[in-house]
């Protein structure tokens, strides 16, 4: 009879053993992480331990191993709630990082179209701009090569504002200031402006605003700052432009225009205009749910109140 015990015992203490080799293998393996192993190895080691004492007290080698099983035999249901625990809130641990990784995957995906898709449009835009361009050269009548002409700047503007938003990874928080001067600074390349003769002084107060609202407001600037080229400068020694973007207490885009031209005539207005120009700056203000003012007198200041979130003002209208 304590032949057999002793074999019992010693079949327990490899069976053991050999679920500790498991338990290591898996945790190398990452199906639990070493936590969770640890908590499991806990009763494995407590039973060898009662396994080898049992041996030692049937072989009378050391019978004093008895009074410490008790006190072990307590930490094994313990252990074995602790480690089913950890394995809960490691699958919920992993089901976690599997979504962030999905959402990280998607976000890189969108931002890949988005690019792809800014890419596209400032390719098409080239090519429209290179047929007008084109039909320019075929044709013979100044009035119809300047409207083409200035078809050919609108284009190109809305390019150059392409090329910016083409390297943002935010298009929530685009600074308008920085998108205002590429703007302008395509205008000057354009019109072959002397910049010792015009000024264009742009404030830089770090504002941001989202891409719909920054687009809308770069065709704005695109045709008062290119009326300024075309009429103001030949007015004037030396033609100020200045543009200030401020954001109100209500977080409304509050951006100012003015010049030191003449002044702009009493008989154009938003709704009377020779040209496109002014209209298309109507018409633009009023799609995103802005509002326009203008200042008349030593030369003309135009105040807009724009949301900076135009796109949702677009939806609603």
């Amino acid at each position: 009879m304590p032949d057999i015990i002793i074999i019992i015992n010693a079949a327990g203490i490899l069976a053991g053993f050999a679920g500790i080799f498991l338990i290591i293998k898996a945790i190398f393996r990452k199906r639990f992480v070493w936590q969770s192993g640890i908590f499991l190895l806990i009763p494995v080691l407590v039973l060898i331990f009662v396994f080898t004492a049992n041996v030692f007290e049937y072989e009378q080698l050391y019978i004093n191993m008895d009074q410490y099983e008790e006190y072990l035999e307590l930490m094994i249901i313990p252990a074995l709630l602790i480690f089913l625990y950890s394995l809960v809130t490691e699958e919920e641990l992993k089901e976690k990082v599997k979504r962030e990784q999905e959402l990280e995957r998607m976000v890189k995906e969108r931002n890949l179209f988005i690019q792809e898709l800014q890419h596209r449009i400032k390719n098409n835009l080239q090519l429209i701009s290179s047929f007008i361009n084109l039909q320019i050269g075929n044709s013979d009548e100044r009035e119809i090569m300047d409207a083409l002409g200035a078809a050919v700047n609108r284009i190109d503007s809305l390019g150059v504002v392409q090329n910016v938003l083409y390297d943002i990874d935010d298009f929530s928080n685009i600074r308008i200031e920085s998108c205002f001067g590429e703007v302008i600074r395509n205008l000057v390349g354009y019109f072959e402006i002397d910049t010792r003769e015009t000024l264009v002084e742009l404030s830089d107060k770090g504002i941001t605003a989202a891409m719909d609202a920054v687009v809308s407001c770069c065709v704005i600037i695109n045709e008062l700052v290119s009326n300024i080229f075309r009429h103001v400068k030949s007015h004037v020694k030396r033609c100020v432009i200045k543009i200030d973007v401020d954001r109100s207490s209500d977080g409304m885009l509050i951006f100012r225009l003015s010049d030191n031209g003449p002044g702009l005539s009493e008989n154009i207005s938003f709704g009377k205009t020779p040209g496109l120009g002014l209209l298309i700056v109507d018409v633009v203000t009023q799609q995103i749910g802005g509002t326009v003012e203008i200042i008349r007198g030593r030369g003309t200041e135009f105040r807009f109140k724009i949301p900076a979130e135009a796109k949702k003002v677009i939806e609603k209208n």
